[in-house]
């Protein structure tokens, strides 16, 4: 019974984790688009959007069936958040945002981590403790 649980509440954090990735997504996905609409856009800056994207969105797809999508979006995230606190000096409000999205992103990491555990122990035949 206490496997069951533990396989439903690292469900929910993964969907945590996956929805934090999706708005991410579409948050990247609309910078693009308003690089795109800007005259003279650069090739390279154009280029590297696209990279990210399409890394985002093989995460968004991947976040479930493997570990590295989760653990990559938590490895990146303190990049981002560092460079908005001590590089930009971003006010309060989106720092406090960027704190809830490494909490998702940690809390994605802590599902997928269960969830692995909880399929060994079914698969090995070991009663949970």
């Amino acid at each position: 019974m206490e496997l069951k649980r533990s396989q439903r509440v690292a469900s929910w954090e993964i969907t945590v984790g996956q929805l934090t990735v999706a708005a991410t997504l579409i948050a990247r996905l609309t910078t693009v688009y308003w690089q795109i609409e800007r005259r003279p856009f650069p090739l390279e800056l154009f280029l590297a959007s696209v990279f990210k994207s399409a890394v985002l969105a093989a995460v968004v797809l991947l976040y479930r069936r493997q570990l590295w999508p989760s653990h990559l979006m938590l490895a990146v995230w303190p990049i981002g958040f560092l460079y908005a606190w001590l590089g930009v000096h971003a006010p309060p409000p989106i720092l406090a945002l960027g704190a809830v999205i490494g909490i998702a992103f940690a809390l994605g990491v802590h599902g997928t981590r269960t969830l692995r555990r909880a399929g060994a122990l079914e698969k090995s035949g070991v009663p949970a403790a």
